[in-house]
């Protein structure tokens, strides 16, 4: 619009609104996974089997995860969903050693976000 490539009619027609919706009813999801501890726990589970390998093994679970989820919904469902887990996995990982730097939480924040840029990807949306 900024651009007058478009008018606003069109930037309203093109917006997928199935999505919009999927995505406003599944951040409080993501918050209640957060402040309820599923988050954690899942991320302590994930730990457990790839910690002492470090994180790189942590980032090619998130991965591997996202990678999964996204063949049985959105990428932006999944990324909404493992956000909490890999932000508490990157805060483990922190603790576990001063050695780590900020770059393990990026890393696995890129995990879960890196596959969700791709928006034709609707997989978990019904009638799609």
């Amino acid at each position: 619009m900024a651009t007058r490539c478009l008018t606003r009619e069109q930037a309203y027609r093109s917006i997928e609104w199935p999505v919009i919706i999927l995505l406003a009813a599944l951040i409080p999801l993501g918050t209640a996974m957060e402040k309820h501890g599923l988050a954690s726990g899942a991320a302590q589970i994930v730990m457990q089997v790839v910690g002492e390998h470090g994180p790189l093994a942590a980032l090619a679970a998130i991965y591997l995860s996202t990678a999964l989820l996204t063949e049985v919904m959105s990428n932006n469902a999944a990324a909404v969903l493992l956000a909490p887990i890999a932000i508490s996995m990157a805060t483990a990982l922190r603790r576990a050693s001063n050695a780590i730097s900020h770059r393990s939480d990026r890393g696995c924040f890129d995990g879960i976000c890196d596959t969700s840029g791709l928006p034709d990807q609707y997989h978990g949306l019904p009638g799609r």
